[in-house]
């Protein structure tokens, strides 16, 4: 039986599975963007850029902040671009 922080491990890795989320977390490791910028970066539309923060937020990987009427994301657990980091340097040594 699993444990609940490998359950969540393992749901780590599928949401890193998506493409969006991919750069969305890669852009927050930059610094603190608005819904409009990360729209910009992903090439995809404000509906498809909020529910993909949704899922972040509800994995507790991402936070907010609100500023008059805008409302900034900023990535709440860095580590996890370094698991990122982890599996691209792991898939280079493998085609070597």
């Amino acid at each position: 039986m699993l444990k609940e922080t490998e359950k969540r491990a393992l749901m780590l890795f599928k949401i890193l599975g998506n493409s969006t989320r991919y750069l969305i977390i890669r852009s927050l490791y930059e610094g603190e963007k608005n819904v409009s910028r990360l729209c910009e970066i992903t090439n995809k539309k404000s509906t498809t850029v909020s529910k993909h923060l949704l899922i972040l937020k509800e994995l507790d990987i991402v936070s907010y902040r609100t500023e008059e009427n805008k409302v900034f994301y900023r990535l709440k657990k860095a580590d996890v671009v370094k698991v990122i980091d982890t599996a691209v340097k792991c898939m280079e040594r493998n085609k070597r």
